[in-house]
């Protein structure tokens, strides 16, 4: 009998199974999906700050600035900015939101057309505090005063609105 040859043997390699490697993979992919749907991104969307050098823009603008400070709220009105009011933390700690509101819409009530607060925070306020304090600027209570705009036609009519365009001015980290 004669030997056999190299060149036979070499061609007799057995075919990898890609079975396990195709399991592999399904299982990362499945993974990977799975693992996306638990991964929730909050975020409150913003404007920024409008500029203009004209007299005719800033004399009709409200120019309204809300400065949220460690200790009070300064309600700021103009352009340039000068002082409105100040609002004190109440005895619990908290901002006097209901008091921010009553001033808000005393504001409101003199610009009806005014949409826009420019929001600046300072870094150590918490997210819920800042959520609260937007959501006293955005709109009216159904216990608070009512507002009447006046729309196309002329007529009034009653809005729970206040300044829902809110831009931050300046984000401190």
């Amino acid at each position: 009998m004669e030997k056999p040859s190299r060149r036979r043997s070499k061609n007799n390699l057995a075919n990898p199974s890609l079975v396990p490697v195709m399991d592999a993979m399904f299982t990362l992919i499945f993974f990977l999906l799975m693992s996306s749907s638990f991964l929730k991104i909050n975020e409150i969307s913003s404007n920024i700050p409008f500029v203009s050098n004209d007299d005719k823009i800033q004399d009709q603008n409200l120019g309204l600035t809300i400065q949220v400070n460690t200790d009070n709220i300064q309600i700021l009105t103009g352009t340039p900015s000068r002082p409105y009011k100040t609002i004190s933390r109440v005895a619990n700690g908290g901002y006097d939101l209901e008091q921010l509101r009553a001033e808000l819409i005393s504001l409101k009530k003199i610009h009806p057309k005014e949409m826009t607060a420019l929001l600046e925070p300072v870094a150590d306020i918490t997210y819920e505090e800042l959520v609260n304090i937007m959501d006293n600027i955005r709109e009216t209570k159904n216990t608070d005063d009512t507002i009447y705009t006046k729309d196309e036609k002329g007529l009034d009519i009653q809005t729970n609105q206040l300044f829902s365009n809110i831009v931050f001015t300046n984000i401190r980290s």
